[in-house]
């Protein structure tokens, strides 16, 4: 398990959402605003639990509140338990590489 501190330290509200991370016991805590949680509003801060099962390798998440989504998202890695192999030949070097998107609107 883990706890992830969301600071909202901008202007709008926002709301956190995991990819391929199990949510059983805390699926009021991950998604869009108003259906599965109330936003943080900016200048406050809302503490989200993960637990993970058996989700393994680069795991993403990002805002899921109107423009920010475009703009706020991050990596977070699971590596394999302790013992345990990769299900591929173990990389010599790891480099995370975010991808984000942009919405441009054009008027006809």
């Amino acid at each position: 398990m883990i706890i992830v501190d969301v600071y909202n330290r901008g202007k709008e509200n926002i709301t956190i959402h995991w990819h391929g991370v199990s949510m059983p016991r805390y699926p009021w805590t991950d998604g869009p605003e108003y259906i599965t949680q109330c936003p943080i509003q900016p200048g406050s801060k809302f503490s989200q639990k993960i637990i993970l099962s058996s989700e393994e390798g680069t795991l993403w998440w990002h805002a899921h509140s109107d423009w920010t989504r475009a703009t706020v998202h991050g990596a977070i890695i699971v590596y394999p338990k302790n013992g345990t192999k990769y299900p591929f030949p173990k990389p010599s070097a790891e480099v995370p590489i975010i991808l984000g998107i942009s919405v441009v609107a054009f008027k006809g």
